[in-house]
């Protein structure tokens, strides 16, 4: 606590001399006690020992003095320090002056001339005591406001934290499935199967990578396929289709699920042709152009999550089996597709007839080169 201080003002020297022993021999609390011979030079002392570093806990001031009266200093002093705490002391009952000085200047007591020693010591005393109290109560509420700020200041840097992760979290898992999928799933619904009735689906593969991957350094071959693969990421998002997985050199797309649109066909084969004009821009480690075989067909699917771990949306049925048989019957540098797809596409794409192919568990088939919109 810094060192305190006490002031007492008179103008009769024997009664101002006479208080300030009676304090300096009985007070509790240690505390320098200054004497002043008017308002003046008390509120002169004031700024002097604030200065310094020296509180004032409490005035004791006349009222009866020949050029300020006390009222009138004690409110001064209140102005500028309306902390210290103040009584008056005056022989003549004035109580307009004790009201001015208790409406304008927070008087903690008013005492008569003569006092009694023992009322005036208690009176300082525990007035002391309160401002010692009263000061001890604003340091802890000051602590308590900076905790509180700081509290404050953690949980905003908290919340934005956890904001951050939820974002980061939502982002995962919209690359990892369809919106529509990721808010069911939030909403702790369990996403088994739903069935689409008119879907198109695209299987890609890149041709001789078997091979190559036997030649090729593991990282350097990764380095590859992710920038080939991000490259039709970005084209998949472009169209609005969803990527569905990868499963090694291969690249599994569907369009119209979760969400339908009408037009999947025709987005599936746009994506297929701009795959088609992209994949050479992509060189293996002898300068060779990558390519790759395209598969599409039309039918109905099913799409949902399976499992409770690692668990993946994907898709399954009839549609998804023949574009993968597409894709496997095509050719280097074509897009395959079947008679469903061909007849979505309603001549809105220039088509080559392959004629019959047979293909596995289903037959001889119709099936198309598609070659540009």
């Amino acid at each position: 606590m810094s060192q305190l201080a006490i002031i007492c003002v008179d103008d009769e020297p024997v009664v101002l001399e006479g208080l300030t022993e009676q304090l300096k021999r009985n007070i509790t609390v240690v505390a320098e006690v200054e004497a002043a011979d008017s308002g003046e030079e008390a509120l002169e002392i004031l700024d002097e020992l604030y200065g310094d570093g020296i509180e004032v806990a409490l005035i004791i001031s006349d009222q009866i003095m020949p050029t300020m009266k006390g009222d009138e200093f004690l409110i001064k002093a209140h102005q500028k320090y309306p902390q210290i705490f103040k009584i008056m002391l005056t022989g003549q009952a004035d109580t307009k002056a004790v009201a001015n000085a208790v409406n304008h200047a927070n008087l903690y007591r008013y005492i008569t001339k003569p006092w009694d020693e023992m009322d005036l010591i208690l009176t300082v005393n525990e007035a002391i005591e309160s401002y010692c109290l009263k000061k001890e109560v604003a340091r802890q509420n000051e602590e308590l406001r900076l905790l509180n700020a700081s509290l404050e200041e953690r949980i905003k840097e908290r919340t934005a934290q956890l904001i951050r992760e939820q974002q980061r979290s939502e982002e995962l898992l919209l690359n990892i499935f369809p919106a529509q999928i990721v808010d069911e799933l939030k909403q702790g619904n369990q996403v088994v199967g739903e069935y689409f009735e008119d879907v198109s689906i695209l299987f890609a593969d890149i041709v001789n990578f078997t091979p190559l991957a036997s030649t090729t350094d593991p990282k350097k071959l990764i380095q590859m396929l992710n920038s080939i693969f991000s490259c039709f990421d970005h084209l998949v998002e472009d169209q609005g289709l969803e990527k569905i997985k990868t499963i090694g050199d291969a690249y599994l797309v569907a369009g119209g699920l979760p969400e339908p649109r009408e037009d999947h066909a025709q987005a599936i084969a746009r994506l297929a042709v701009r795959m088609q004009q992209t994949i050479h821009q992509f060189t293996d480690q002898g300068g060779n152009p990558f390519t790759i075989r395209i598969g599409i067909n039309t039918g109905s699917a099913i799409g949902g999550v399976i499992g409770v771990k690692k668990f993946i949306y994907d898709i399954w049925g009839d549609a998804v089996n023949i574009a993968s048989r597409m894709e496997m019957l095509g050719e280097p540098g074509k897009i395959h597709v079947s008679a469903a797809t061909h007849a979505k596409l309603n001549g809105q794409f220039k088509m080559i007839p392959r004629g019959l192919i047979d293909v596995k568990g289903k037959g001889l088939m119709d099936t198309y080169w598609l070659e540009e919109e």
